[in-house]
């Protein structure tokens, strides 16, 4: 792991680590402004699947546009548009309008998802390949529970908007990070830093089993989506509404999911570089339902 903190790569994970902190605030700002707003559950409900509607028609743009021009740019870029987002989601003051800056907000901040693991995938070595994409996942849950734990608590003692203002800055931060860590890059897909055993490890996997892969990956990380959603989404409105507690009771709750959450990924990384990915994923779906089966002393989250 080491190894992979002093490169390029571990660079880019800690420029890419302060605009997940504007990822958490959204998450707990936007059910309270929407509960502020006396919004119905189900203009609540659909507002909210904004977020996971923008993801789902604009990640894949960002993959085929970083798939023509290289990594740098597709990933500054959206930084900036990120922040320019979540300015806009300040500035709503209306269910629709929040609907609208919530969809193109998720739309921007995603291309760390398709271009950030590509980035990983083709520069680091196979032996560390798994742990770096576990580290890019750990690091946005973390940036999203400290995000969103700091978000509860100053929504306590400043407006919705303020706080959003806040937030807008800090993708801009990651983009003038990210201009730093391109410094002297040259976009070559990482190819050239691969020796002949890694391509010819890469040609194996590219067989007539890869769309088997593809399927059901996407299967996994869809049901995994809905799951991840829900509780961001609902958890907020849980604790305020049904449990009359604070903003930062709420932004707690998120915090202590996302910290447990991204606490998991990274041994699970570098389980599936020692092990293989297949021993690490039947580990992973045996410790999931152990979990959801125990028992609960309190229905509080």
């Amino acid at each position: 792991m080491r190894e992979i903190l002093r490169s390029r790569s571990g660079a880019l994970l800690g420029a890419l680590s302060v605009s997940t902190l504007a990822t958490g605030v959204m998450f707990i700002a936007v059910p309270l402004e929407l509960r502020s707003l006396h919004a119905s559950p189900s203009e609540i409900g659909i507002t909210l699947a904004m977020f996971g509607l923008g993801t789902f028609l604009f990640e894949w743009v960002w993959g085929a546009i970083a798939d023509r021009v290289g990594y740098r740019w597709p990933l500054i870029i959206s930084m900036v548009l990120f922040g320019g987002g979540v300015l806009l989601l300040a500035r709503s003051s209306t269910v629709p309008f929040i609907a609208t800056s919530y969809l193109l907000t998720s739309g921007m901040l995603v291309s760390v998802g398709p271009v950030g693991r590509s980035f990983l995938g083709t520069t680091l070595p196979p032996n560390l390949r798994a742990t770096g994409l576990a580290l890019l996942s750990a690091e946005w849950l973390f940036g999203d529970a400290i995000g969103a734990g700091a978000g509860g608590f100053l929504l306590e003692h400043v407006s919705t908007r303020d706080v959003l203002y806040a937030a807008s800055v800090l993708p801009l931060i990651s983009a003038g990070l990210l201009v730093v860590v391109f410094r002297g890059y040259t976009e070559t897909h990482g190819r050239s830093t691969w020796t002949e055993g890694d391509l010819r490890v890469e040609r194996e996997r590219t067989g007539p089993s890869v769309v088997r892969v593809l399927l059901v990956t996407a299967a996994i990380m869809i049901l995994f989506q809905i799951g991840f959603a829900g509780e961001t989404a609902l958890l907020p409105l849980l604790v305020t509404i049904h449990l009359n507690l604070s903003a930062a009771t709420a932004g707690t709750a998120l915090f202590a999911a996302g910290i447990f959450g991204a606490l998991l990924l990274v041994p699970g990384g570098i389980a599936s570089d020692r092990w293989g990915r297949g021993p690490a994923m039947v580990a992973g779906a045996l410790l999931c339902p152990s979990r959801a089966s125990r028992p609960r002393s309190s229905p509080t989250p």
